[in-house]
């Protein structure tokens, strides 16, 4: 089904998946841009001042944020266990992780515990990580997070700086 992704009321952008995901509405017709308002799409009133320039940059800018954070809560493949699992990185995942980690550091505290992890075959469930290991999946998933901030910085740059000719060459 095709869906668009809403940020804010403004649709930032549109895919194609098979259920529906967080953020987004099922549309056949809106496109980047337009504006929802809960119920139904319409095109936005552009003032006069402003050029079709600013308006792909502000299109272009809010596009890349809704891609950023899907990027950052899209999981990551670890191998702190031996094989490789996936590990979720959604807010709620990474707030469970900040807590086990916080556990992991504190006096008494023992050398087991258990984070919700897929393996290759896609099943998921809690394993059992030892300190070290579970300070290693933070350690990863916090740099990862980090790494896609960073990106999304440059985008943010390179938006600002670009032309009308160059704007649409910025892709996530």
């Amino acid at each position: 089904m095709r869906l668009v992704v809403i940020n804010n009321g403004i649709v930032v952008n549109v895919i194609i998946s098979d259920e529906l995901l967080a953020n987004s509405v099922q549309s056949d017709h809106a496109n980047i841009g337009d504006i929802y308002d809960g119920q139904a799409f319409s095109s936005p009133a552009i003032p006069a001042t402003l050029s079709s320039l600013a308006i792909k940059k502000s299109i272009k800018a809010e596009e890349i944020k809704a891609l950023a954070g899907m990027a950052i809560i899209a999981g990551i493949q670890l191998n702190d266990l031996g094989p490789v699992y996936m590990y979720p990185t959604t807010r709620d995942d990474q707030i469970n992780l900040i807590g086990l980690i916080t556990e992991s550091l504190l006096p008494g505290s023992g050398d087991e515990y258990r984070f919700w992890c897929a393996d290759v075959n896609g099943v998921w469930a809690r394993r059992v990580h030892t300190k070290l290991q579970i300070q290693g999946v933070g350690k990863a998933v916090a740099g990862y997070v980090k790494s896609q901030q960073a990106k999304y910085e440059e985008k943010l740059i390179a938006i600002s700086l670009a032309d009308v000719d160059t704007i649409d060459l910025i892709v996530w």
